[in-house]
């Protein structure tokens, strides 16, 4: 195994023992948000130089929101525009949609009707646009990542509870709104394509909890980088710059099969 991969896994473990810890505050929306800051304290160094993860809200060209609240982890692309913040050096601020790279939802434990919210802001993402110079060409959205340290489901897996949502919702769950799902002890899932269609794929089940956090921040790395590399108009695979995801151990991805 690489050495960075060696450092990332011992520093994931500390993180999720870290939040761990968060069980013994009674305060619900407060142990959420230190988890939340738990996942983006380990992200921060790990990104590529020119994403700023933060909080707050999106708006587009059209000055508008699309939904109500808070985004958890927004991945903003500080080279293409600046994000507006009342106080610099803080996390919380609006961020234009040119600039936003990808939205992370994080949850302490999981339920359906967090799948619920989720997949009804990741439609709302879909219908923001970039503001361009000229036609646009091409230009891809913003990623939509859910992350859960646990969950409260027992006898379903959790792609399952996402194609209900999906359902519910009226989304077609390989449409590309959503990218990956990550909960910590129950699995990671990725939306492939194969040049011919589009589906969804798991990491092997044998993987820690470290892992599987590794991974998840790795593959938002390397997708985020990719497209940074296509919004400042270059070729990806023209480009040197690499991510952590170069480092990482084979996962054995294998096709869900819902039955």
């Amino acid at each position: 195994m690489h050495y960075i991969a060696k450092t990332l896994l011992a520093d994931a473990e500390a993180a999720i023992n870290k939040s761990f810890i968060q069980n013994k505050i009674n305060h619900k929306n407060l142990r959420g948000t230190l988890r939340e800051d738990i996942l983006l304290a380990f992200m921060e160094t790990r990104l590529p130089y020119f994403l700023e993860p933060g909080k707050g809200t999106i708006i587009d060209t059209r000055d508008q929101e699309q939904y109500e609240g808070e985004d958890d982890v927004i991945l903003y692309d500080k080279e293409i525009t600046p994000a507006i913040k009342i106080y610099s050096r803080g996390t919380n601020g609006v961020y234009h949609y040119n600039g936003v790279l990808g939205r992370i939802e994080v949850k302490s434990s999981l339920e359906a009707e967090d799948y619920l919210q989720f997949v009804k802001r990741s439609q709302a993402v879909a219908q923001f646009r970039v503001d361009v110079r000229s036609e646009p060409k091409g230009i891809e959205g913003a990623y939509n990542y859910l992350f859960g340290y646990d969950s409260r489901a027992k006898d379903k897996h959790e792609i399952m509870r996402f194609y209900e949502a999906c359902q519910k919702s009226g989304m077609d769950p390989v449409s590309g709104k959503v990218s990956i799902i990550c909960v910590l002890g129950k699995g990671i899932y990725r939306l492939h394509h194969d040049g011919r269609r589009g589906f969804w794929q798991c990491a092997r089940a044998d993987e820690t909890k470290a892992q599987q956090l590794v991974r998840f921040v790795a593959m938002v790395s390397e997708m985020s980088l990719q497209l940074h590399i296509k919004r400042i108009g270059r070729i990806v695979k023209d480009s040197l710059e690499i991510s952590i995801g170069n480092f990482l151990w084979e996962p054995n991805w294998e096709e869900v099969i819902l039955t």
